[in-house]
């Protein structure tokens, strides 16, 4: 597609600005500075003549309050000359219609008299006409009285309507021919600019001009209109079809758009599954506008629907989930392992759930944008109800109650792009079944003191957090290297335990990490405890929870292993506050209490 060069767009708005850059920009900023001034001298006169008002209506309220009693005495005594001023205003009102129905006792007069002493038909008529001229007079002047205020109300509210329909703006003109009316430059370059991108081969063949102008609010021109008008006027060859844009882009000219229209049609119909509430649409905004094009602009349907099949670069990701594998990520995703492996070269040596794994490096440039209610059922997790037993150690822990997570039935509006999820929000929930509380016991009876682990007996830590209580965090095992045993040694690595032994939270949080590291902690998890300090557990064999889990006290989170830095099967196991590493020992002893 083609645009205008430097000179053509030069010689398209240099009339126009030039005209608007000298006396009516000038005209105009003068007119509203007088409006405005106008506006203001109003309000000051509005408001003084509201101000002195309501003095007025104080004082006539003071004069009716402080002579209350002696206008009630006047308006009794001069009563009979109000009913006789009243008696004389209704009699000359009513002495129209008298004289005018004396007319008819005049006529019967005439007409009953003798032959003899009839008076002539020219005197009759002569004293009619008479007396109907002065209540016909009186009658024009009631309704002259009553006309000329209505009408000048009227011609007010005319006046008042004309003026905000009228406005200042440009009568724009093409090759000679008037195209329309813009309030302002900006509109005009608008239009210029729609029917320059309407233009593939050739140009305009002569500037544009405008003058300035009133204009009645209701003429003025929107841009698309005065962009076909404009083709129309500049001399080209021309054909009367739709022109089809894509995301605002121009893409070109058809004759004819059934094809089109059914193509996408049948896009669309393909992409129905029937889901409840299901919704079909496009990942691009289709417009299809109808007006005159110039004919090196016509495309082909078939050419329009060659580019609907293109693919773009793009890279294209999956979410990695709970079980999934290699295979399985590639079948799901309609690719082949080798691809996969090629795509993500470590995913078969390093696959950790929520990875994001790059499954296609181009997506295609028309794609599905589907949405559709669909009903799942979720647990809902059991909470933990903790006793402590002051007979027991702490670090002790006893299941009383096993927890069991309740049911609900979740309806959600899920969005798709194609076949993958990108967004989803709830509109309804169902509990199904309620869950059962976890109730377990925890030791409160604080170790004795030992000549051997030189660790603090005092309670000033343990109230510093919060009365939080933790648990031996290993089914079996004792502290055999204690904190600061060896030099960067921050935790109790608990030892005397086979791999694989099952890790359990030693309080209630959420996982805020669970990965892996070639060095150091390994595979290790860490979760935060309301109370503000964090837990880890390193060296781990396996991890069975994620980032953003909440996990009870004694949930198994993983499994005991050698992994990182580590000569044996132990757990690695630290408490930490406001970024202090705490001996773990003073809160759980030294040996699993169970």
């Amino acid at each position: 597609m083609k645009g205008l060069s430097e000179q053509e767009w030069a010689a398209f708005v240099c009339p126009i600005r030039e005209e608007t850059d000298r006396k009516p920009t000038v005209f105009i900023r003068m007119l509203r500075s007088l409006g405005q001034l106008l506006w203001i001298l109003l309000l000051a006169v509005f408001s003084m003549v509201g101000v002195m008002t309501v003095y007025r209506l104080h004082d006539v309220e003071r004069f009716f309050v402080r002579h209350e009693y002696r206008l009630r005495g006047a308006a009794i005594q001069h009563s009979t000359r109000v009913r006789r001023d009243f008696a004389r205003w209704l009699r000359r009102l009513l002495e129209p219609l008298g004289q005018f129905l004396s007319i008819f006792s005049y006529l019967r007069a005439t007409r009953s008299a003798p032959p003899g002493a009839r008076v002539p038909l020219r005197t009759v008529i002569f004293v009619v006409f008479k007396k109907l001229l002065y209540p016909l007079g009186r009658l024009v002047v009631t309704i002259l009285n009553i006309a000329a205020p209505a009408a000048g109300v009227w011609f007010l509210i005319i006046t008042i309507q004309n003026s905000f329909r009228d406005s200042y703006g440009l009568q724009v003109f093409y090759n000679g021919a008037l195209v329309g009316n813009v309030r302002s430059e900006s509109q005009y370059n608008e239009a210029l600019r729609r029917m320059n991108e309407r233009m593939i081969d050739g140009g305009p063949r002569d500037a544009g001009t405008a003058s300035f102008s009133v204009i009645r609010t209701d003429q003025y021109t929107d841009p698309e209109t005065m962009a076909n008008r404009m083709i129309q006027h500049s001399g080209l060859d021309l054909f009367e079809g739709y022109g089809l844009y894509v995301d605002g882009d121009f893409l070109g000219a058809l004759e004819d758009c059934t094809l089109l229209l059914d193509d996408l049609s049948a896009r669309l119909d393909a992409a129905k599954t029937g889901a409840l509430a299901e919704s079909i649409s496009f990942n691009r905004r289709f417009s299809l506008q109808a007006g005159f094009y110039p004919t090196a602009s016509k495309t082909e349907t078939e050419r329009i629907i060659s580019r609907f099949n293109t693919q773009l670069a793009a890279e294209k990701t999956y979410t990695v989930q709970e079980g999934d594998t290699p295979i399985g990520i590639a079948s799901l995703n309609g690719i082949t392992v080798d691809e996969l492996t090629r795509l993500n070269p470590d995913i078969l040596t390093s696959l950790f759930v929520g990875d994001q794994v790059t499954i296609a490096h181009s997506v295609p440039y028309l794609r599905i944008l589907s949405r559709r209610a669909e009903v799942t059922t979720e647990d809902i997790p059991f909470t933990t109800e903790t006793s402590v037993d002051e007979d027991e150690l702490m670090g002790y822990y006893k299941v009383e109650v096993e927890g069991e997570n309740g049911k609900r039935r979740v309806t959600s509006m899920v969005t798709y792009l194609d076949d993958e999820p990108i967004e989803s929000e709830m509109i309804d929930s169902e509990v199904l079944t309620d869950p059962l509380p976890r109730q377990i016991i925890v030791g409160g009876r604080r170790p004795a003191a030992s000549t051997t682990s030189g660790y603090d007996t005092t309670n000033d830590i343990l109230e510093g957090l919060g009365g939080e209580t933790y648990i031996w965090p290993v089914d079996g095992g004792r502290i055999y290297m204690p904190i600061w045993g060896y030099y960067g040694h921050t935790g109790n690595d608990i030892s005397n335990i086979p791999a694989g032994t099952t890790i359990r939270a030693a309080a209630s949080g959420v996982v805020i990490y669970s990965g892996y590291t070639t060095w150091g902690y390994g595979r290790h998890i860490i979760i935060q405890h309301p109370n503000g300090t964090q837990t880890l557990y390193a060296h781990n064999s396996a991890n069975y929870v994620s980032v953003g889990d909440e996990v009870a006290q004694g949930q198994a989170i993983g499994a005991v292993g050698m992994t990182g830095n580590a000569t044996g099967n132990h757990c690695h196991f630290e408490i930490r506050q406001n970024g202090q590493y705490l001996d773990a020992r003073q809160f759980i002893g030294s040996v699993c209490p169970r």
